[in-house]
């Protein structure tokens, strides 16, 4: 099993078995592939944020936002809290 960390001052990343979760000082998220943020901004109610690499994050409000971190390869996550019920749905 493979296990790729990257760390930084405040938040620590870990792959394994193809999920990606980030910890932070805050809480714990969930990264999203583009496809996943996507789908999830047009069909669920749930929040995304644009999770910087200094350990901060900001909500996306908007359509162009998402886009805008997507083309600047900026991770964009959920809040842990709401992985079980995406996972029921099969979209993570």
């Amino acid at each position: 099993m493979d296990i790729l960390q990257k760390q930084t001052r405040h938040s620590k990343t870990i792959l394994l078995n193809r999920i990606i979760m980030s910890t932070r000082t805050d809480g714990f998220w969930k990264i999203l592939t583009t496809e996943q943020a996507w789908y999830i901004r047009k069909n669920e109610n749930i929040e995304l944020y644009i999770l910087y690499e200094d350990g901060s994050e900001s909500l996306i409000y908007t359509d162009d936002e998402l886009q805008a971190a997507i083309d600047l390869n900026i991770s964009i996550g959920i809040e842990s809290s709401e992985i079980r019920n995406l996972q029921k749905k099969s979209i993570l």
